[in-house]
């Protein structure tokens, strides 16, 4: 079943940059009312200023907020204002590897608290008008490589929550559909810092880290903003989308192993730009990659080619299909 989101009251956290903003303005192009929290108050404020001249000043608004402190203040607001709100966008979210603590606080605990004060707002077993809330994992919430362990455990936790609390028994219940996006790397303000090494991880990770994010396949902001509307438009409650290269792909965990999966190492050419199905040279299956001298993915010992322009590496037997509904051809773990 599609889903419109004419006229529906929108809440985005980490709403005035990056993802969050990229996200706000593709919902305006729907014809939702947007309401924008984040802690960056300049920021903000230029934001709605900016999208209420395009799109109308009764389409956005901006509160300041700080997700782990301001959920009762803020959520009590919006509810007396606005009276019923559609969906919910937990976006906000750190990189900070120095600080367990906030990184936790931001990235899992807000997302939890937060998912669980709009849901009891939104259930219709309890009076509401059911809704959608949408939360941002990452492709860290489920791939691991050697850096980020903070934020992977953070991103792990938003997946297995958003799984299970938006598990079809809980949907049935409640009227509130839980789904997981998961972003591969995505140009932002943190990738930015990531990339010139001013980042919070520790001193021995960043030259490293820093030439590891180089070899990556990376994504604009609007990518997401423009996947995330479709997933909103067509995900089943307790799904998880990752968004590789332009495309939302659906995930779901298998018990048994899909019988396009074959065990082997994926090979990319040196320039990294996938363009077509072709054979590695050492004669296993078959990698989207451009032609030429080829050389291992570094640091992914489970990638899998989604497409000829996706990557999504995944640990586990998983069954992929694109945001039209049908299988892709070649998975490989």
């Amino acid at each position: 079943m599609e889903r419109d989101l004419k006229n529906k009251v929108v809440v985005i956290t980490g709403g005035a940059q990056g993802i969050g903003h990229a996200i706000a303005i593709k919902f305006l192009t729907q014809s939702a009312k947007v309401i924008i929290l984040d802690l960056n108050e300049r920021k903000g404020n230029e934001v709605v200023k900016t999208l209420a001249a395009k799109f109308g000043d009764d389409r956005v608004a901006f509160i300041k907020c700080d997700v782990t402190k301001d959920l009762d203040e803020v959520s009590s607001k919006i509810f007396k204002d606005y009276k019923h709100i559609d969906v919910l966008v937990n976006n906000a979210g750190i990189a900070n590897e120095l600080d367990l603590r906030a990184i936790l606080e931001v990235n899992t605990i807000a997302v939890i608290e937060w998912t669980m004060k709009f849901r009891e707002h939104m259930r219709t077993d309890k009076g509401g008008k059911g809704g959608t809330i949408i939360n941002m994992s990452s492709l860290y919430g489920y791939v691991c490589d050697a850096f980020l362990p903070f934020y992977k455990a953070s991103k792990h936790a938003v997946l297995g929550f958003t799984k299970t609390i938006g598990h079809e028994r809980n949907y049935s219940m409640t009227g509130v559909r839980v789904v997981a996006i998961c972003p591969g790397y995505t140009k932002s303000q943190l990738t930015d810092n990531i990339k010139n090494k001013d980042v919070k991880i520790p001193e021995e990770d960043k030259e490293d880290y820093a030439e590891y994010v180089k070899t990556m396949l990376w994504q604009e902001v609007d990518v997401v903003g423009n996947a995330t509307e479709e997933v909103f438009r067509v995900a089943d409650s307790g799904s998880s989308w990752a968004v590789i290269g332009g495309q939302p792909i659906e995930k779901q965990h298998k018990t048994a192993h899909h019988p396009l999966l074959d065990i082997g190492r994926p090979y990319l050419s040196d320039s990294g730009d996938p363009h077509q199905i072709v054979s590695p040279p050492h004669g296993g299956p078959a990698y989207a990659a451009s032609p030429g001298s080829w050389s291992p993915l570094q640091n992914f010992s489970a990638p899998t080619a989604i497409s000829s322009t996706s990557y999504v590496p995944c640990p586990l037997p998983l069954e992929f299909r694109n945001s039209k509904g049908y299988d892709v051809q070649l998975i490989l773990l």
